[in-house]
């Protein structure tokens, strides 16, 4: 009911090992990496906009995307350019967090997904929750508010002259460091937060921010450690 793409691409270092179980690295008979800096309908990366022989399937047909894998922190930067490629040229794909917990040594439960529904059984609400981005992933900090203009996780607004009014606040138990809160439009950063309340106290940054859009754009958040 809700189709995942999971391993897209291996941690850095790791290709020659994982080249083969990694999704974007070999894109159908053309054998190449998925490359983000290009359009999707640009080879290599328009194989993923080809039907599946007897299929009305494409490669790009997923619901959502394991952007957050285990501990990997190289990963998650690569995974990260790529999902927002991808939403930047409108495939909405929904960006999800997950352990990769394979055996019973393995650490469980980091990263994990925290799903906005009033349906807590997994059934068709739940699904559909996934599908439409009513999510975010995390290792620990907690996105507890983020609204524009009116409208929440996953929503379609309008903005009225390019204005939108976003709504944002981060919490974290005390264990839990978060050094900077990020503000994106399409991807980049239009808004650093770094005067955060301190770890006792458990609502991080609660801000309302305006911003100018001059076209159409989608806005993410992000919290917990600096990026270069």
């Amino acid at each position: 009911r809700v189709l995942q793409l999971n391993h897209a691409l291996p941690a850095v270092g790791e290709e020659a090992e994982d080249r083969d179980g990694s999704y974007l690295m070999h894109l159908g008979s053309v054998g190449e990496r998925f490359d983000p800096s290009l359009p999707i309908d640009a080879e290599p990366n328009r194989a993923l906009l080809e039907r599946a022989p007897g299929s009305e399937i494409r490669a790009i047909d997923f619901d959502a995307m394991a952007v957050m894998n285990g501990l990997r922190y190289s990963q998650f930067l690569r995974l990260r350019e790529v999902w927002y490629a991808l939403q930047r040229q409108g495939f909405r794909r929904t960006a999800t967090g997950n352990t990769d917990t394979h055996a019973p040594a393995e650490t469980a439960g980091y990263p994990r997904n925290y799903v906005y529904t009033t349906d807590r059984s997994a059934g068709a609400e739940f699904d559909a929750a996934i599908r439409e981005g009513r999510l975010f992933s995390t290792t620990g900090p907690l996105l507890v508010g983020f609204r524009a203009n009116g409208g929440s996780m996953g929503d379609t607004v309008a903005a009225p002259e390019g204005r939108v009014t976003v709504e944002l606040a981060v919490a974290a138990a005390p264990w839990v460091p978060v050094d900077e809160v990020r503000l994106l439009r399409d991807g980049e950063v239009v808004q650093r937060f770094r005067d955060l309340a301190p770890a006792d106290e458990v609502l991080r940054l609660e801000r309302e921010v305006e911003l100018v859009l001059e076209r159409d754009a989608f806005l993410t958040l992000e919290a917990g450690a600096p990026l270069d």
